[in-house]
Parts: C-alpha cells; sequence; structure tokens
C-alpha cells in the first residue's frame, strides 16, 4: 500500500485454439495489462474483427428488442454489469457461440418485430372502427345544424351565379369559383353542371393537432363554399375528434376526400351513402368485436413472447459482453508460425506470475494442442513506463480513488493515499469542528455500514447508492473526526458544554473598580486546566470570538507547516527509493533548511508563547509574532524590545541571525548545485559507455529499477539479439541522446534546459511555501464561518423562544413551532449539506495543492488489467 506492487512484463506463447479461453479466465482474474502488438495493422486486417462486427451487428438486433420492450411497458431486467461477466461460466464448447446467440437472437427478433406490426395494424383497425361508432352515434348533433349550413351555402352560390351573368366578358380564370369549373363555355372556361351541384356532407375524426390545419385547408380547398363543426368535447383517448364537413356538389367532395387521405384523416360517413346508418353503425359494433377479440388474442401471444425473450436477454447480453472483450484483447496479439500460436505481451504485478502459469496448464490440460511458453521480457517501445497497481480493499479504495483523480503516482513512488486515510477526514474536521454536526454526519457513516453489510449496498445497481456505500468508510471518519475536533473546540451547535471536570475558572466582584455603581467581574483561576478542549468559560465573553480566531489561526498554520514537513520528508524517501542521492542532498536538504528557517522558526514562536505565564514573565512588552517575522528579515541583527520574545535579547538576536543566513544559503544551494551534478553524471556515464564499448549498456532499464529478475526480449524466432542489432540500436540510442528509462530520463541532457527547470523549481518553492502556508488558513476561516453561522442559526430561531416567560400563549407556540421549523431547514440545508461539501471541497484542495506538491508528481500511469470488472468502468 505504501509503494506500489512489483510488476513483470511477461511474453506468453500459447496455442490459437485455447486463446480464448485463456483470455476469459485472464478476464476474471484481473492480472494483466496486455500490450497491443498490432498497432501498424489497421482494424480490419486482425484476425478477429470480423466477430467483433457480427457480435455488434447482434448488438443492435438486441437493442431494438429492448426498445420494443420498453413500447410495450414490459418490465425487464437487462441492465449488466462487470460482476455479472465474472459470475456467468462461458460455455466449455464455446467455438459456435456467437452463431448460436446470433442465430436465437434473429429469430426472436424477427418474430417480435412481425407479431408487433400485426398487433399495431389490428389495433389500428380497432381503433378505426372505434372512431366510426362514435361518429355515427353523434351525428344527429351535427345534423342539427344541417337547415342553416344549407341555406348559408345556397345564398352563396345564389350570389356567385348572380355574379357571373354580370360579368359577361370581363370573366376569367381567376374570377370562377371553384364549384363552378366543370364544363365548357364558349370562352373555353368550365362550367359546373347543375346536375352535379347538391348539398352533401361527410363526417369522420380528426386529432387535436390536425385540427387547425384540416379547417383552414378546406376553407382554402373550397374557396369558402364549405361549412365544418367540430365536436371538441367528443375527444377520445387519442386526442381525436369528431368533425363534419357540409359543402355542394361532388367536385368539393372528391378534392375533400383526396385532402383527408394526403393528411391521412379518417372518414367514417357520407351523406351519399346507400346504406342507413343503423346498417353501418351495426357493421361497425360487428367489426370492433371481432378486431378486439382478435387483438386482445394477439396482445397476450405478444406479451407472452416478450416476457420470454426479456427473461432471455440479460443472458444473451453477457454472452456477447464476454465474446466481444475477448476478442478485443485477443486483436492485440500477434500471430506466429502459421496461424497455429498467438504471442501476447503485457504488464503484471510480479507476485501473479504463477497464477498465470496455472491458467495456461488449465486450459491446455487434455486439449491435445503444444505446451505453452511464459517467458521475462524487455518492454516494447511505448510500454517502457511501467504501471502503477496498488491492493486496496473496502477501506482504503475510496482514499486511493481521491488520490488518483488528481493523478496516478509513479511506479514505486509513495502513495499519498495512505496519509490521505487520517489528514483528510482531519483537515475536514478541523474545519468543521462540531459535536452536534458531526454527530450527524458519523450517524450517516454508521447507517451506511450497517446497510452495506445486510444490503451489499456496494453491488446495487443504483449509481448514487453505490457510491456512498463506497464512500462510508470516509464519511464515517469525517464525523469521528468533527465529533473529536468539536470536543476541542467545545462547541456544540454554538453551544459550550460544561463537562469532563467542569470550567476551572471562577469569578468574584471587584468594589474598587464599578459600573454605574455596579462592582465589576473579575475572572480567576480556581485549580488547574479543564480536562480536555476549550474552558466553557469563554461562552458568551465580550472576547470569546477574539480569542478563539486567535487560537484556531495559530492551529491553522502549525497545522499547515506540519502537514507541508512530513511532505519534504515523504520526497526524501522517494529519493532514496531512486537512489537519487544527488537530489536528497541538493535538493531535500535545502528545501527542508529553508522551510525550518523560517515557518519552523514561526511555529516555534507559536508554542513558545503558549507556554509563558505572562503574569510573572519579565518580557518588556507583549510581542506580535508577525512583528516578530518582519522584524528578523529586514531588521537583521536587531531585537527591540517590542518583538523581544526570548528572556535574553542577545540569545533571539543570533538564533534568528543564523536562521536568516541558513534562509540566503539554502536558495543558491537549490538552484545551483544540482544542474551542475546533473551533467558531471551524465558526462561520465556517458564516458564509461564509450570505454566499455555499446554492447553493456551502463543504465538499465526501468523495468530493473523494481526488482527482480528479467531475461532479453526474444525476436520473432525467438533468437537472441546478434551483435550487429545491438550496434544498430546503440547508434539509434546515440541519435536520439542516448537510451533512458521512464518518465523523461531518456531524453538527451541539455544543460541550459535542466537550469532553466530547476530555477523555475526553486523559485516555485520558496514563494510556494508563503502561499501554501497562507492556504492553509482556510482552515481558520471555514470553521470560524460553520461556528458563526451556527451561532446565527441558534439565536435567532429555537435560541429566542428560550427566554419566554410564564404560561405560554397561543401566538408563543405558534412561533415557537416555525422557529424550530426554520432551526431544521438552515441546520439540514446549509450546515449538513452545503457547508459539508464546502469544507469537502476544501480539504481536497489542501491535499492536491499544498501537500501533495512537496513529494507527488502525478504523471504515473495506472495499471489497468483485462478485467470483465473495468469493461463498463472504461467505456
Amino acid at each position: 500500500m505504501f509503494r506500489s506492487v512489483d510488476m513483470s512484463y511477461l511474453q506468453v506463447l500459447l496455442p490459437s485454439a485455447v486463446a480464448e479461453e485463456f483470455a476469459d479466465q485472464m478476464a476474471r482474474r484481473d492480472i494483466m495489462q496486455f500490450t497491443d502488438l498490432n498497432e501498424d495493422f489497421q482494424p480490419f486486417q486482425r484476425k478477429y474483427t470480423a466477430d467483433i462486427i457480427k457480435i455488434q451487428e447482434i448488438e443492435r438486433q438486441v437493442k431494438a428488442m429492448e426498445e420494443l420492450l420498453d413500447s410495450y411497458e414490459i418490465a425487464r431486467d437487462t441492465d449488466i454489469r462487470g460482476e455479472d461477466l465474472v459470475e456467468e461460466k462461458r460455455p466449455s464448447d464455446a467455438s459456435q457461440i456467437i452463431e448460436g446467440i446470433g442465430k436465437d437472437i434473429g429469430d426472436a427478433y424477427k418474430r417480435l418485430k412481425e407479431q408487433s406490426n400485426v398487433e399495431q395494424e389490428l389495433k389500428k383497425q380497432l381503433s378505426q372502427q372505434k372512431d366510426s361508432i362514435s361518429v355515427l352515434q353523434q351525428i344527429d348533433q351535427f345534423l342539427q345544424s344541417e337547415n342553416e349550413a344549407q341555406a348559408l351555402l345556397r345564398q352563396q352560390r345564389d350570389q356567385q351565379l348572380a355574379a357571373q351573368k354580370g360579368a359577361d366578358d370581363s370573366r376569367s380564370p381567376s374570377s370562377v369559383p371553384l364549384l363552378e369549373v366543370t364544363g365548357r363555355d364558349d370562352h373555353g372556361l368550365q362550367y359546373a353542371d347543375q346536375r352535379d351541384v347538391g348539398f352533401k356532407y361527410f363526417a369522420g375524426v380528426v386529432t387535436i393537432g390536425q385540427r387547425v390545419s384540416f379547417e383552414r385547408q378546406i376553407f382554402l380547398t373550397s374557396r369558402g363554399n364549405s361549412f365544418i363543426q367540430f365536436d371538441e368535447s367528443g375527444a377520445n383517448e387519442e386526442d381525436k375528434i369528431p368533425f363534419v364537413v357540409f359543402f355542394l356538389g361532388d367536385q368539393l367532395k372528391r378534392s375533400f376526400k383526396r385532402l383527408c387521405q394526403f393528411m391521412n384523416i379518417q372518414i367514417c360517413y357520407e351523406s351519399d351513402d346507400e346504406r342507413s346508418r343503423e346498417d353501418l353503425l351495426q357493421e361497425a359494433n360487428s367489426k370492433r368485436n371481432d378486431f378486439y377479440r382478435i387483438h386482445t388474442a394477439t396482445s397476450n401471444q405478444l406479451e407472452r413472447e416478450m416476457k420470454d425473450v426479456s427473461n432471455k436477454m440479460k443472458g444473451w447480453k453477457i454472452a456477447l459482453s464476454q465474446e466481444k472483450a475477448i476478442r478485443i484483447t485477443l486483436n492485440k496479439f500477434s500471430i506466429n508460425q502459421g496461424n497455429n500460436f498467438l504471442r501476447a505481451e503485457g504488464w503484471c504485478p510480479t507476485a501473479a506470475q504463477d497464477v498465470i502459469r496455472e491458467i495456461l496448464d488449465e486450459v491446455t490440460r487434455n486439449k491435445g494442442v503444444g505446451r505453452p511458453v511464459v517467458q521475462d521480457a524487455n518492454p516494447r517501445a511505448g510500454s517502457e513506463i511501467v504501471p502503477t497497481h496498488f491492493e486496496t480493499n473496502g477501506f482504503t479504495a475510496t482514499f486511493q480513488t481521491i488520490v488518483n483523480t488528481y493523478g496516478v503516482p509513479r511506479y514505486k513512488e509513495f502513495n499519498p493515499a495512505v496519509p490521505t486515510i487520517v489528514t483528510f477526514p482531519f483537515l475536514f474536521a478541523v474545519m468543521y469542528g462540531d459535536v452536534f454536526h458531526g454527530s450527524f454526519i458519523f450517524m450517516a457513516g454508521l447507517f451506511l455500514l450497517i446497510g452495506t453489510a445486510i444490503g451489499d449496498w456496494t453491488h446495487s445497481r443504483d449509481d448514487n447508492t453505490r457510491s456512498a456505500a463506497n464512500a462510508r468508510y470516509l464519511i464515517c471518519m469525517m464525523g469521528a473526526f468533527a465529533i473529536y475536533c468539536g470536543l476541542i473546540y467545545n462547541d456544540a451547535m454554538s453551544i459550550m458544554i460544561n463537562g469532563f471536570n467542569k470550567s476551572q475558572w471562577g469569578y468574584g466582584f471587584d468594589t474598587d473598580v464599578t459600573v454605574a455603581g455596579v462592582p465589576s467581574v473579575v475572572y480567576f483561576q480556581k485549580r488547574g486546566v479543564y480536562a480536555f478542549g476549550i474552558d466553557p468559560v469563554w461562552h458568551g465573553l465580550d472576547n470569546q470570538l477574539t480569542y478563539e480566531n486567535s487560537l484556531k489561526m495559530k492551529l491553522s498554520v502549525i497545522i499547515g507547516v506540519t502537514q507541508m514537513t512530513y511532505g519534504l520528508f515523504l520526497k526524501l524517501s522517494n529519493h532514496l527509493q531512486e537512489g537519487d542521492m544527488i537530489s536528497v542532498f541538493f535538493e531535500f536538504v535545502p528545501q527542508f533548511i529553508f522551510m525550518m528557517a523560517f515557518f519552523g522558526y514561526m511555529c516555534f514562536l507559536i508554542i513558545y508563547k503558549w507556554c509563558i505565564d505572562w503574569t510573572t514573565s519579565n518580557l518588556p512588552m507583549t510581542p506580535s509574532l508577525i512583528t516578530v517575522l518582519i522584524k528578523m528579515i529586514l531588521g537583521i541583527g536587531s531585537v527591540p524590545e517590542e518583538v523581544q520574545v526570548f528572556p535574553v535579547a542577545n540569545t533571539q538576536r543570533m538564533v534568528q541571525l543564523i536562521l536568516v543566513i541558513l534562509m540566503a544559503v539554502s536558495v543558491p544551494w537549490m538552484l545551483v548545485f544540482k544542474p551542475f551534478l546533473m551533467r558531471s553524471k551524465h558526462n561520465r556515464e556517458m564516458e564509461a559507455r564509450r570505454l566499455l564499448g555499446v554492447g553493456l549498456d551502463v543504465e538499465q532499464p526501468a523495468i530493473q529499477q523494481g526488482g527482480g529478475g528479467y531475461g532479453q526480449l526474444l525476436d520473432e524466432q525467438h533468437g537472441d539479439v546478434d551483435d550487429e542489432e545491438r550496434e544498430e540500436k546503440y547508434q539509434a540510442e546515440q541519435k536520439k541522446g542516448g537510451g533512458g528509462h521512464g518518465h523523461g530520463h531518456g531524453e538527451e541532457f541539455e544543460f541550459s534546459e535542466v537550469m532553466i527547470h530547476q530555477m523555475i523549481h526553486t523559485i516555485e518553492f520558496v514563494l510556494g511555501t508563503i502561499s501554501n502556508t497562507a492556504s492553509y488558513l482556510r482552515l481558520w476561516a471555514l470553521s470560524l464561518a460553520h461556528a458563526e453561522l451556527s451561532e446565527v442559526f441558534y439565536n435567532q430561531t429555537i435560541g429566542s423562544s428560550f427566554g419566554m416567560a410564564g404560561k405560554p400563549t397561543a401566538l408563543q407556540i405558534i412561533t415557537n413551532t416555525v422557529a424550530q421549523f426554520v432551526f431544521l431547514m438552515a441546520t439540514v440545508g446549509v450546515l449538513l449539506v452545503m457547508d459539508v461539501l464546502e469544507c469537502f471541497l476544501h480539504a481536497l484542495r489542501l491535499h492536491w495543492v499544498e501537500f501533495q506538491n512537496k513529494f507527488f508528481y502525478a504523471d504515473g500511469i495506472p495499471f489497468k488489467p483485462f478485467s470483465y470488472r473495468l469493461i463498463f468502468e472504461e467505456d
């Protein structure tokens, strides 16, 4: 957990006949990250691409069936997780599994699609019969306005005929109403045949959305020579309303019918129908009953089919996901010896090599195939950087996620998640310290712990439930630390608790000093100190806020400097792990001296002042720490009386002078020495290579730094690399600036670039220590904000109701109830939600920026093994 596990780069040669079974077993163990050996090939040139395309086609059919099930509201449980793929065993004879699943899914999809189309057609016809019955039953209501419509249309027709006779030769085609255009006169214009002009109507149904456009098209088609009515009160469950259109002549009838056909509007009854409405109604009822019986039987059969398919669909999806993942991984393997063997390479934990060999033995046993080969190898180009892998459990996984969200540690770099387990909830609690509010967070964490233990919430299909369950230990620790810091602050909802050994302060009356004739109150210390935290005597005093601000601000600085110093020692451990003694003596040492010479001295002064008994002190004045530090830098070698802290001024002067000199020396120490030493080391290595020969590499590959022996990388014929290839490789390395290993060490040495980088790094550290220390003051600021919000919410709501005397009135009861409700809403909404989130984010920032930048590069490569569990997370 402190550092990543040892990793090995393996080369596996296995028979192609057992490759799928091998990949399946590896996906269940999560132990190997395969390298793509076919990067130079196009996707269509890879062996298993055709199978992947076939699987994707089958998945599209499955998705279409899911949409079909949803449209019929068929309950289904077809969502799959990585755990489902692990639990589902792959068939032992899986050679034709894709074809089998494809055939089953194709048949089911075809069958469901056909039955769905039949059901939809029957449903449409049933709906049409219902609409016809509705219109035929309501037609009498429409015909009450028949006489009015007939008179209106007749009047319009007579007016048009009169206008026609008076026009004579001035007539033009545009002035002829559409009602008249059926025959030709001497001028070539068409006139209506009087025998075709009769009062007619038809009725049907139209959707509410089509109503306005249909009414407008009827008016335009007839040029106003029609009368239409709608019965909006007769709308059915499909939002269809009956209508009737009155008009004159068969010409308009034909135009209207074409319009209804174009707009897909059903006509249920026509005035010139030879059968009576009673016969039509009886026929419609008969058809409706027939269609209802057929539709019901079809729907029931379709529902049974869909439920049967729904029960099988999850298994299909699991099998398809397994086969697709297996073939995507196998496409990374290279083909050797005439398609009979596949070669795989990749990273795995060193401890898992025996497991891989056991898997190979298991999949090849009694199969009549060649024996597989597993051996160490040097990583291929592009895979030189060793991936980072930490073994985590339910407790540490959340903290590791917090670190990895910012960046992954380098291989064998100290894992920041280890101190984060304690420091993250502690820094949160410093900002949120409150016994009352912290108890709610702690109880929420306990609830998640119990629920996860009983209900296995970490495997819930609900993302929010699963995320909360995964963070159960973090939430519980945040609550516990908040209670702890609340006891130190003696703060419970802005109220101090007079517990433990009771307040150690008493008070008396000074008769010599009076205010308005009343003796003033004088506080005095009785026996000792309050057992734990702040003495409750401070509650309600005028200088309570001043005292708490001073205390919390100084605690924030001490915590910040302590954590940053701890980060420097973690950097030291990284340097020692890498064997980089140059960085130890010319980076860590001057940085530590600079940190301690100023900020360490500041923390010492804070604690030293707390230890002074000012009632017996002989110091000339009470010094301000800020003034002491300013005078230390600006007034080197002098200690005025207002900044004297030590009993002997000369001692303080000597100490501060030494510290300032150390600060001044540490900056060039960081800046100058390391670049020159790195150049000298590089030159010595190049000279050693030149003298010893090209066949010997002084600098070993990065993988060998992790411990353990590794063989030479084998070529395609599994032979050793000859001297000519070694010579070519060395020449190529020389052109690139020399071989190197991991994280930029292989680049050509440029002294100017190294010097500039070191200068930036030095400036960043010097200024960063100041800004980072100031940034830790957010611990004090947010703690102050939480305390003040708690006090305001309490005093302005339920706190004011405690002062009511006598028998409560109805108004007081109502006021008290409202105050309690407001207090509850403010506490939950602001202090238990918003403030928790705010403190969480600030604790996150302090770790990511102020703490981890002292030792953490965050540019490592995460270990991503081929795993069924991680398939959907990567997607």
